[in-house]
């Protein structure tokens, strides 16, 4: 069968304080992810980039084109999808209505969003998915496996080059939105190793 362009963003306005209150974990891809059993988890989760090899999780955000193209491939799964990219000819082909209908093909210009004067996608997944959590209303929310330094033993393989400076361009928007956040939230990551300093550490065995 073959599928028509998708050119139509919803209104994220639709998620909006969606889960006032409710406590998430948003599950980032450095190595200290693989050392947790996710399985644990007692509250929703947000899953970012190639997090599914651990755990389906309640929502995932992706941007990569690689990571979407494995997700028509059948080779994961999940309840909702939030992507700030459009469909490509990667995965044009692979398209079902059942992959379909779960994908949320989010607006990068929303009027209203948690920081002021800027879209909510910032070029980063991770980022994407903590200001989603933040906009749905998610409180506390914690971060599992936001490593974000340039040490061995990432849990998965990737071919991004040049490791370390996207690192630090991730750390820098992270202090520089985090510190424009419109809505009141507490953040807490939860490896007390991480580069990402902006956020108050607490342990992940309190989360779980």
């Amino acid at each position: 069968m073959t599928y028509e362009p998708i050119t139509r963003r919803i209104d994220l306005g639709l998620y909006l304080d969606l889960h006032v209150g409710e406590p998430c974990a948003v599950l980032g891809n450095g190595p200290s992810l693989a050392t947790h059993d996710l399985s644990r988890l007692s509250c929703k989760h947000i899953g970012v980039n190639r997090s599914w090899r651990l755990i389906e999780s309640t929502y995932h955000v992706v941007a990569d084109i690689e990571h979407l193209r494995e997700y028509f491939a059948g080779q994961w799964d999940t309840a909702l999808l939030f992507s700030w990219r459009l469909p490509h000819k990667k995965f044009q082909a692979m398209r079902t209505p059942e992959k379909d209908n779960k994908v949320r093909w989010a607006d990068r210009h929303h009027h209203d969003w948690i920081v002021q004067s800027k879209r909510p996608w910032s070029g980063f997944s991770g980022i994407a998915a903590v200001e989603l959590a933040v906009w749905m209303g998610f409180d506390p929310i914690y971060l599992v496996g936001y490593d974000l330094h340039d040490k061995e033993g990432k849990f998965y393989p990737t071919n991004a080059g040049r490791l370390g400076e996207s690192h630090a361009q991730q750390r820098k928007l992270f202090e520089e939105r985090s510190a424009c956040y419109t809505k009141p939230v507490q953040i807490y990551n939860c490896n007390a190793d991480s580069a990402l300093k902006c956020f108050p550490h607490k342990s992940v065995e309190e989360v779980m």
